[in-house]
């Protein structure tokens, strides 16, 4: 599903990911017995699978912004039709017949609530924190375009941005894909 997002401000935009992980990791954890949790920055999974995964694009004119949230969430697929090997699905996670209409309204609802709530940073971070798959200490492996990063996660900055502790050293990622845990 694509959510409209129109008029928006430019803390919200840098809220957009976090915001819309947590909302779709609320939804779908009450249709699933497994764990669901948000794994930084854009990915919702179940039992330590992928189940969903979101994009967000958006454009100014003037002084208009508006995003588009893109949502995709592994709904009926078997283990032979899933896109990867490491991913799941609401039917293989218990949801047999899930009401994919009414996912998509949960999920709208709670993201426009919350944007309209108008959130501190500092509350959405701590959102998307307590839905994360990530503990400090836990050693990632992040990938930058061609180039990666291997340390150990030591949280969240204010931002939202991963910090990962590299030799010593805390580096903070603003964009990246974790691609082994």
């Amino acid at each position: 599903m694509t959510l409209v997002c129109p008029d928006l401000a430019h803390d919200s935009i840098q809220q957009l990911p976090l915001i819309s992980a947590v909302e779709v990791a609320r939804a779908v954890s009450g249709l699933l017995s497994a764990k669901v949790g948000v794994k930084w920055p854009n990915d919702v999974l179940a039992g330590g699978r992928k189940l969903a995964g979101i994009l967000v694009e958006a454009s100014s004119r003037g002084s208009d912004t508006t995003a588009l949230v893109g949502i995709g969430i592994n709904v009926h697929h078997t283990e032979e039709t899933l896109p990867l090997p490491t991913a799941t699905s609401l039917a293989l996670e218990g949801a047999a017949d899930p009401d994919v209409a009414g996912l998509a309204v949960h999920v709208a609802r709670g993201l426009s609530g919350t944007l309209e709530s108008k959130p501190s940073m500092a509350e959405v971070v701590e959102q998307y924190r307590t839905w994360s798959e990530h503990a400090p200490g836990d050693r990632l492996r992040c990938r930058m375009g061609e180039d990666a990063v291997e340390g150990v996660f030591a949280g969240f900055a204010e931002d939202g941005s991963l910090r990962l502790e590299v030799q010593g050293r805390i580096l903070t990622l603003r964009s990246s894909e974790i691609v082994e845990t």
